[in-house]
């Protein structure tokens, strides 16, 4: 007899399911708004941020970035440890929508640093996202897929 097929849901956590966003913490410690984007433009960039979605450790990031840009360490630093007020909250109709496809049964996959201070992802398996060989915006999603036999 064949083993029922399950769903599985993979959400992208930033601009999916959190309103995440640099600027949100930046504001706070940058108070001219161009030398904010200057900082998010030139030290800790998007693509910088993406090659810590894809594995690369924030430690690792970090002393590298910093080997570079000595005299911003402390906002590079203010990257990993204030990580969480990048997050203004959930987004709403993303969220609901993940609530629905759990409730009919799908398994989610769930990223442990963010689920201590967001109940509402709680429900699923504790995943770590890591890939090396994808474009960016698709790196996360390797590993989830691999190990759902999704490829």
């Amino acid at each position: 007899m064949p083993t029922p097929s399950r769903s599985i849901v993979v959400f992208d956590l930033g601009g999916v399911l959190i309103d995440w966003n640099p600027r949100h913490l930046y504001r706070k410690l940058i108070a001219d708004e161009a030398a904010m984007e200057h900082f998010l433009a030139n030290v800790c960039t998007q693509d910088w941020n993406e090659r810590q979605d894809a594995g690369r450790s924030f430690a690792e990031a970090a002393a590298l970035l910093k080997l570079e840009h000595a005299d911003k360490a402390d906002l590079i630093d203010a990257f990993g440890e204030r990580f969480d007020e990048m997050m203004a909250g959930p987004i709403a109709g993303t969220v609901d929508i993940l609530g629905e496809l759990l409730s009919a049964g799908a398994a989610p996959l769930r990223f442990p640093r963010l689920v201590p201070r967001r109940p509402r992802l709680r429900r699923g398996r504790p995943h770590q996202a890591r890939s090396a060989h994808l474009p960016p915006a698709l790196r996360a999603f390797r590993h989830p897929a691999a190990r759902c036999r999704l490829h």
